[in-house]
C-alpha cells in the first residue's frame, strides 16, 4: 500500500502533491484506517503531510467525485458513511445488474474483449498472491467493470460502475472475512465466468454472476454476524 510518510516544516523531502495525497487517503478509506463517518480535517491532514490546505483540498474534492467522501458546505467533510440497512436493497441491484452484464459479455465480447478480460483477472491473482487488499479491490473492480464492457451497453455499464464503486468498501470487509487471503476456489471463481464468457455460454455466465453476487452478500452477513462490524463507525439513514 502507498503510505507517505509525515513530515515536518523542517523537512528537506519534496513534499506530497495532492495526487500523492489522494492515492495514501484513499488507501486509508478503502482499508477502512478511516472509518465510514470518520470527520476529515483538513488542517489536522495539512500538518499531517507537511503541506498547505490547498492540495489536501484537491484531494478531498476528488474523493468526493470517488463517493469515498462527502464534502458539505461549513461542515467540512466526512468519510462516506455506510448504511447497512440498505444492504439488502445493493445485492439487489448488484445481482440484477452483474447477471445483466455478464449474460451480455458472453454474447457480444470479441477476442479483444477476453483478452482485456483476461488481463484484469491476471491483475486480480497478482494482488491476491501479494495479499494487498487495496490492489485485490481495485482489480476485481477492474474485472468486473472490463466485463460490463464487453456487455456493449454503456448504459448497463454506467450503471454496473456506480454499484461497482459503492461496494468497494464491503468488498474490503469481504476479504477481511478470509483474513485477506481468499481460498484459491474463490480466487478460481473468476476463470469460471471468463471461461463461459470464452464459450459464449450466456446462460452458464450469467448463473455464475449471480452465485458470485450471492457469494459476496452471504460472506459479508457472515462478517457481520461475528460483531467485528464495531470495528468501523456506520451512520443512520437521513
Amino acid at each position: 500500500m502507498t503510505r507517505l510518510r509525515e513530515v515536518t516544516k523542517n523537512d528537506s523531502a519534496k513534499v506530497p502533491t495532492s495526487r500523492q495525497l489522494y492515492a495514501a487517503l484513499r488507501e486509508e478509506i478503502l482499508d477502512l484506517t478511516l472509518a465510514p463517518g470518520e470527520p476529515i480535517d483538513e488542517k489536522s491532514l495539512a500538518e499531517r503531510y507537511g503541506v498547505s490546505r490547498s492540495p489536501v483540498r484537491e484531494a478531498l474534492i476528488r474523493l468526493d467525485t470517488d463517493g469515498l467522501v462527502r464534502l458539505t458546505p461549513n461542515k467540512g467533510a466526512i468519510v462516506t458513511p455506510l448504511h447497512l440497512e440498505e444492504f439488502p436493497q445493493y445485492i439487489e441491484a448488484l445481482d440484477f445488474v452483474q447477471r445483466v452484464v455478464t449474460r451480455l459479455a458472453a454474447i457480444n465480447r470479441s477476442d479483444s474483449d477476453l483478452a482485456k478480460i483476461k488481463e484484469r483477472n491476471e491483475e486480480f491473482k497478482s494482488a491476491v498472491a501479494e495479499h494487498d487488499v487495496v490492489r485485490m479491490i481495485d482489480a476485481n473492480h477492474g474485472f468486473h467493470l472490463q466485463i460490463s464492457f464487453a456487455a456493449s451497453n454503456r448504459y448497463f455499464s454506467d450503471i454496473y460502475k456506480r454499484l461497482l464503486d459503492e461496494g468497494r468498501r464491503i468488498q474490503r470487509l469481504y476479504f477481511r472475512s478470509y483474513a485477506d487471503n481468499p481460498p484459491k476456489h474463490r480466487v478460481a471463481a473468476h476463470q469460471e465466468i471468463i471461461d463461459a464468457i470464452a464459450d459464449h455460454d450466456a446462460e452458464r455466465a450469467e448463473k455464475l454472476a449471480h452465485e458470485h453476487a450471492m457469494r459476496l452478500s452471504h460472506r459479508f452477513v457472515v462478517y457481520l454476524g461475528t460483531n467485528r462490524v464495531a470495528e468501523f463507525r456506520t451512520q443512520p439513514l437521513e
